[in-house]
Parts: C-alpha cells; structure tokens; sequence
C-alpha cells in the first residue's frame, strides 16, 4: 500500500522592500531611474519549504511602486495563507479575482509560490510545466543617453551573447 501524503500548505509569507543601487541610470522614454525599489518575496510551508519572489514594480512604465507593492502584500497575505501550495493556479486566480493588485506583487507571489512547490518536489521549475531543457532567450534595454554610449551599451550587450535589444 502506498501512502501519498498531501502537499504543505502555505503557513508564511514575508514581503521586504530593497533598493538596489544600479551600475548606471536606467532610462527609456518614460522615464528613468538610479535604483531598483524592489521587494523580495518569501513563501514557507508547513514543512519547512522556502520559496524565493521578487517584484521589481518600475513607477515610470507602469506606475506601480515599492509602496504599493507592500500595500497590497499586507492584503494578499490572508487569502494565501493556508492555501495547498499544489493549488498554484488557484492561489494565483484567487488573489487576482480579489482585486487590481499591482502586477509586480502578483508576479512575486506566483514566483515564490511555484519556487517552493518546485523545492518541495524536487525538480526545476521547467520539469513542473513539462519543458524540455532550461535555455532562455531574453532580450535586452539599451538605456538613454547619447549615441557613443548607446553604441557601447549595444556592443557590451551583444559581447554578453544577448542578440535582442
């Protein structure tokens, strides 16, 4: 007989803002910035499972903040805790069906979430959605300033293998 023992719950969930200072200032035509006012995002289950999320909310492009990020955590809180980590989407669905929170806390929170379950587990988070292998392709923001910078910034990034800008 094999005996299948349900998946933890979510018993814990912390929510810490970080600024982040950067190399060089950020800017696109909306706007710029000289920090990340970022907030990191800690998921613990019942077992003891951690899971890591972080929202990096961008007051220029989408007009959230890192206040409005940790505003909207000390409301989520509640309708997760508790919550069977296995039950991801319906978590995700749950939070989302409550209000319009900002979309950097809802990604944190899904982050951390699927992180833990994934830890929980034992796999990577592609083997959890049936992926083939772990390459990512990602692009990369020439940020504003003049053309001999741009030129730099658009040489440095291609030198990292990035081959969209």
């Amino acid at each position: 007989m094999t005996i299948v023992k349900a998946p933890p719950r979510v018993s814990a969930i912390e929510c810490t803002p970080k600024e982040l200072l950067l190399t060089e200032t950020f800017g696109t035509a909306a706007g710029k910035q000289e920090s990340a006012r970022n907030a990191f995002v800690q998921v613990k289950l019942t077992d003891g499972t951690v899971g890591w999320g972080e929202a990096a909310p961008f007051q220029a492009i989408n007009g959230e903040s890192q206040e409005a990020v940790l505003a909207a955590f000390n409301k989520i809180v509640p309708l997760v805790l508790g919550a069977n980590v296995a039950q991801f989407r319906a978590i995700s669905k749950k939070v989302e069906a409550e209000q319009a929170w900002p979309i950097a806390a809802r990604c944190a929170l899904e982050q951390a979430l699927l992180d833990a379950y994934t830890t929980y587990l034992g796999i990577p988070l592609w083997a959890l959605f049936g992926g083939e292998g772990c390459e990512l392709d990602t692009d990369m923001t020439i940020t504003t300033g003049n053309v001999v910078h741009a030129k730099q910034s658009a040489e440095a990034i291609r030198d990292r293998g990035i081959k969209s800008f």
